[in-house]
């Protein structure tokens, strides 16, 4: 049991580095995607920010003491704007910054959900608002996702 721990923990800068990788992805396919309209809005126009949002401190520290580090020391050096918030497992709380990360033009959403039911809606609020969505760590069932 230690040593799948252990090694489970190796793996967590690898895969948050991939998934720092398909977010720029996403940022970069996103402005080629862009029309020549200045509307104003965000969207997927490649000029918004990055939103993580986390779920919560109580289930696993990993969240405010690996990820959150992890992921604000690689869009720092990648010069990416980025907001990152937990919802201290309140789904209406995390439903909440979602909306205010479309309200505020993001470009992605890198999600980790409470359930799978606010994730989805979560997932269709921004595929609707042309936001692209990143789901991490979780799978978000019955939505669009």
């Amino acid at each position: 049991m230690k040593k799948l721990y252990a090694g489970s923990m190796r793996r967590t800068p690898r895969l948050l580095g991939l998934l720092l990788l398909l977010a720029a992805a996403l940022v970069l396919a996103a402005a080629g995607c862009g029309g020549d309209d200045d509307d104003g809005g965000g969207g997927g126009d490649g000029e918004g920010t990055i939103w993580v949002l986390l779920p919560d401190s109580a289930t696993s520290p990993r969240w405010e003491s690996d990820d959150r580090r992890y992921f604000q020391q690689a869009f720092t050096e990648a010069g990416v704007e980025f907001n990152i918030v937990n919802a201290e497992g309140d789904a209406a709380q995390q439903q909440s910054q979602a909306e205010q990360a479309i309200a505020d033009g993001a470009s992605v959403i890198l999600l980790v959900s409470i359930d799978t039911g606010s994730g989805a809606t979560i997932i269709d609020n921004a595929k609707d608002s042309d936001v692209q969505v990143v789901e991490y760590d979780r799978f978000n069932t019955g939505g669009s996702g």
